[in-house]
């Protein structure tokens, strides 16, 4: 496809009705695998968006193999998702400075304090990430003086960055 600039996948069932299963809904490990391989073959993609798709981090970690060798993909949305901070860790290694990803969404997963630091060291050799969503994550740290989300802040300049503190306040602050 030589003309394909942005590919938008949602795994999912229309008119389900009473038949509902969770098993037809989201991407397959199969799916994650085959997107994979495909990958570093686009010439001309620039946009790959996989939200609610009920991503991993297995997932994840399988499309990264792919990401690391696109060179043309440069907003990636995998918001709404299941990704931790394990899949947040293998999706760093292609956000390294060779990355030409510049738009990144990751809102709405289950990242903690650690895939915040993993962000925070991947981002400090990243030239080309400009935006950045994380908002709907566990990014805060407890007990700390200072946020991991504070520290994403300055370690690399954003034109735009999406952080919210966890949607529940911890009683104890207040």
């Amino acid at each position: 496809l030589p003309n394909l600039y942005n590919l938008s996948i949602t795994f999912g069932s229309r008119n389900v009705g009473m038949k509902y299963e969770r098993s037809i809904f989201g991407m397959k490990l199969a799916d994650a695998e085959c997107l994979s391989q495909q990958l570093p073959r686009t010439e001309t993609l620039t946009t790959l968006q996989l939200n609610e798709n009920i991503l991993d981090d297995e997932k994840v970690r399988r499309l990264v193999v792919g990401l690391r060798d696109n060179m043309t993909i440069t907003n990636l949305d995998l918001s709404h998702n299941k990704i931790s901070d394990r899949g947040t860790r293998a999706l760093c290694k292609c956000l390294g400075k060779d990355s030409t990803i510049s738009t990144l969404s990751l809102c709405d997963n289950h990242i903690h304090s650690e895939g915040g630091k993993f962000l925070g060291r991947a981002l400090q050799s990243n030239i080309a990430l400009t935006e950045i969503n994380l908002r709907l994550n566990r990014l805060a740290r407890q007990h700390a003086s200072t946020s991991d989300v504070e520290t994403l802040k300055c370690t690399a300049s954003f034109s735009t960055f999406g952080a919210l503190a966890p949607p529940f306040p911890n009683p104890q602050e207040e």
